[in-house]
C-alpha cells in the first residue's frame, strides 16, 4: 500500500499541477522523516525548482500552515502561489548562499536537488545547515552523481559531498586528533543517514 507521500509523487508525475521529477524511492524515506511536521507551521526550502511540481507537492503534503520556498539560479523557473515563494540562489556562489539567511533565518527542512555537483553541495551544507532549526533536516538527493566524472565526481574524490559526510563520526567522536578536519556544520549534526541515492543530516 502506498503511503501519502508516495501517492503525491505518483500524482505529480501525471498532468495534474506542475510536473514533478523525483526518484519514487525517496517518497518512503521522506514520509518516515517528515510526517510529524504535517499540519504544523513548517518552513520547507528546496534547492532546484525544476518543473515546479515539488513545491506544489510539499505545500499539499505538509498542509495549510506550511511555507514553501524554491531556490534556483534561474528566475525563469520562478513562480509564486499561496504559501510558495522563490528566490535566486546559485549554490556555487558563497555570496548567494549567504543571502539565504536574510530571507529564511530559520528552515525546518532543506532539500538539495540542485546542481548535483559534490563541491557545491558541500558549500550549500556549510552555509545552510546553521539555519536549520533544532531537530530539522538537511537532505541531499541523487548522490550517485558524486561518483561520476560528468558531475566533477569520482570514487574517493576528496571534494565530494559523500567524502565530506564520511568525516561526521570523526568530527563528533574524536576531537582530540589535530589531523581531523573539523567543521562547525558537521559538529552541529545529531545524525547523518546514508540511504540509496540520498544523504540526510539531522540537526542537534
Amino acid at each position: 500500500m502506498l503511503n501519502d507521500l508516495e501517492k503525491f509523487f505518483a500524482q505529480y508525475h501525471s498532468t495534474e499541477g506542475k510536473t514533478l521529477h523525483k526518484g519514487f524511492g525517496f517518497a518512503r524515506i521522506y514520509d518516515e522523516l517528515f510526517s510529524p511536521y504535517r499540519g504544523k507551521e513548517v518552513i520547507v526550502a528546496e534547492m532546484g525548482i525544476g518543473y515546479g511540481g515539488c513545491l506544489q507537492m510539499w505545500r499539499e503534503y505538509f498542509g495549510s500552515k506550511a511555507q514553501i520556498w524554491g531556490l534556483d539560479f534561474s528566475d525563469g523557473r520562478f513562480y509564486e502561489e499561496d504559501r510558495i515563494k522563490c528566490m535566486i540562489c546559485d549554490q556555487s556562489k558563497p555570496e548567494d548562499l549567504a543571502k539565504v539567511a536574510t530571507y529564511l533565518p530559520k528552515i525546518d527542512i532543506f532539500i538539495d536537488d540542485g546542481s548535483h555537483i559534490g563541491w557545491t553541495q558541500v558549500l550549500t551544507f556549510e552555509a545552510i545547515f546553521p539555519l536549520i532549526s533544532s531537530s530539522g533536516y538537511f537532505c541531499v538527493e541523487d548522490i550517485a552523481t558524486n561518483y561520476r566524472q560528468g558531475f566533477e565526481g569520482g570514487y574517493l574524490r576528496k571534494d565530494t559531498f559523500v567524502e565530506y559526510c564520511k568525516r561526521f563520526p570523526d568530527v563528533n567522536n574524536y576531537t582530540e586528533d589535530p589531523n581531523i578536519q573539523f567543521t562547525s556544520a558537521l559538529a552541529t549534526a545529531y545524525s547523518m543517514a546514508f540511504y540509496d541515492g540520498m544523504i540526510v543530516a539531522k540537526k542537534k
